[in-house]
């Protein structure tokens, strides 16, 4: 039996204003929630700050596609965690500078609820009769003018929301209020609404009708859910961690794992192995990676695994491997679902060419740039860019950029910090010394992989430990004399010891690359005169045969027709 809810929200704002917050509630259709239940949202941009009604529209928004995306193994608390910290990235990214959003958020799954909310939104419970605020305002009070927000998305480099769960009973109704709303309205006021045992619909229009009349100096919204019937207790009620998704001993190539037909071991590392499979629900050809069983007693391996996940979920790029949703329920132990892709290695490619031409490494550097440009825009830092995670697709030519288990996503800190990883000639100097990763160490790391593309050699000489000493770097050009000196400086930038010498963004980076390859096209658009000349002078025999050719065919004819 499923949870049943019924839902309702409603928003107000004073005539020619515009409105500077925005609501949200989703409430998916059993088995296709991936086991996430029901969200509800409200947000407010900051009145003194920029771009107010967009910074809760995007908060609101990111939260959704986030929470929607988590992996089924994560537990609730960490998948609306992490959702709220990529909402909180997602207003801090692009737009005016400082663009800031109060918000509240509510989750109902199964027999249980999590709210979490950042400011002076507010969530409420109301149950036997008795209306009761679960969250605290998060403001500082200031002598003679306004209490100052001390917390919402978007306001410092990193967000500190505050999180509370419990049980749910039938009869619960959850009220989330923006400050227009309860700071025009009492509690008292509210619960003569709350009394009238009306519908969540009606709750919510009366509520925000009423905070407008009351004289509601701004944005009114209000979101409320009513439980109207709950389900057997389960065990993803009480879940708190991936435990459920237990390690299992690698495949073997023939046996059948939740519906998944192992048919060859395609890849094979110290941390995980991939296979390709395919589905017996639908036929679909599929990859499956596995950890490797040596990791078992790592427990940030695993979060780290389904962290991959959950970025491939959310980041729609070409070059990047697409994360496939199992069907709830189906999956029963730890190992990711994605897409299968034909493809050579493009580290194999490489000692196999001796190294890539110029023209080839560019168009694979820009196509390995956008894959991280697309990272980068959801606040994704890679931190393991190297070419073992890069797959050349033959067919279409195309790049394919793996390894996003290391991934730093949205100042996320669990397993994700200034560590260095295993290989370290790709790793930018900050890394071995536990300093804050940025954009630039992803840069770093893509101009290593591009100069290794073209040499089959690295920067700064191999790295054998996981420590940084002073070492010169070596232009491309003692490997690969025809590297033009354009190319080599563009890679030498990027390839900077202090970051703050390096591109600022990925983008920077793929405009100088651009510059390099239209002089390099340039240059030779610029020798064909010559190639010209001999054609002309080749056509110039060749309308010279033709010509006899025409004239012997007339002579020809006119014998013929006599």
């Amino acid at each position: 039996m499923q949870l049943f809810l019924d839902t309702g929200h409603s928003e107000r704002t004073p005539r020619q204003e515009p409105p500077r917050g925005t609501c949200l509630e989703i409430v998916p259709e059993t088995g296709r929630d991936g086991g996430r239940g029901a969200l509800l949202a409200c947000a407010e941009g900051i009145a003194d700050r920029p771009e107010a009604e967009k910074a809760a529209r995007i908060a609101i928004t990111a939260l959704a596609d986030s929470y929607y995306a988590a992996p089924e193994g994560w537990a609730l608390r960490q998948a609306l965690e992490e959702s709220v910290r990529a909402a909180h990235q997602a207003v801090l990214a692009g737009g005016e500078r400082g663009r800031a959003a109060v918000f509240a958020a509510l989750v109902l799954r199964g027999r249980r609820w999590l709210a979490a909310h950042a400011g002076h939104a507010r969530i409420w419970l109301f149950r036997d009769h008795e209306l009761r605020l679960l969250t605290r305002d998060h403001l500082i009070p200031r002598p003679r003018r306004r209490p100052e927000i001390a917390k919402a998305l978007g306001l410092a480099s990193e967000i500190d929301a505050e999180y509370h769960s419990g049980e749910l009973a039938e009869g619960d109704v959850f009220l989330l209020t923006t400050p227009g709303a309860h700071d025009a309205l009492d509690a008292a006021r509210m619960r003569g609404v709350l009394e009238a045992d009306a519908g969540a619909e009606h709750i919510a229009e009366t509520l925000a009708t009423r905070a407008q009349e009351a004289g509601a100096p701004g944005y009114a919204g209000v979101c409320a859910v009513r439980v109207e019937k709950l389900p057997p207790e389960s065990i993803a009620d009480t879940r708190e961690s991936v435990a459920d998704l237990a390690f299992v001993e690698p495949p073997e190539v023939g046996t059948i794992i939740d519906g998944f037909r192992v048919d060859k071991l395609v890849y094979r590392s110290r941390r995980y192995r991939i296979y390709k499979a395919a589905d017996t629900e639908n036929g679909a050809t599929v990859a499956l990676k596995f950890p490797d069983p040596s990791c078992r007693e790592d427990p940030e391996y695993a979060r780290s695994f389904l962290r991959e996940e959950w970025i491939g979920r959310r980041v729609d790029n070409a070059h990047l491997v697409k994360a496939l949703r199992p069907r709830p329920g189906r999956r029963r132990a730890l190992y990711v679902v994605m897409e299968y892709h034909e493809g050579e290695p493009l580290a194999k490619r490489i000692r196999r060419k001796g190294g890539l031409p110029v023209e080839e490494a560019l168009r694979l550097a820009e196509q390995m740039l956008e894959a991280l440009g697309a990272l980068h825009g959801h606040g994704v830092i890679h931190r393991d860019l190297r070419v073992n995670h890069l797959l050349y697709d033959k067919a279409h030519r195309r790049l394919l950029l793996l390894g996003l288990g290391e991934s730093r996503v949205e100042a996320l800190k669990e397993g994700a910090d200034g560590s260095a990883t295993s290989a370290w000639s790709y790793q930018a100097p900050e890394l071995f010394e536990g300093k804050a990763v940025s954009e630039r160490t992803d840069i770093y790391s893509a101009g290593v992989t591009l100069y290794r593309m073209i040499t089959g050699e690295y920067p700064y000489g191999r790295i054998r430990a996981p420590r940084w000493e002073d070492r010169a770097y070596r232009s491309m050009n003692e490997w690969k004399p025809d590297v033009p000196e354009a190319l080599d400086a563009v890679v030498r930038r990027a390839c900077e010891v202090n970051p703050s010498e390096r591109y600022a963004s990925v983008a920077q980076f793929a405009s100088a690359l651009a510059r390099v390859g239209a002089e390099l096209s340039g240059n030779r658009y610029e020798t064909r005169p010559h190639g010209e000349r001999e054609t002309s002078d080749g056509s110039r025999w060749t309308w010279v045969v033709l010509a006899s050719l025409l004239a012997g065919l007339v002579a020809y004819l006119a014998v013929a027709l006599r």
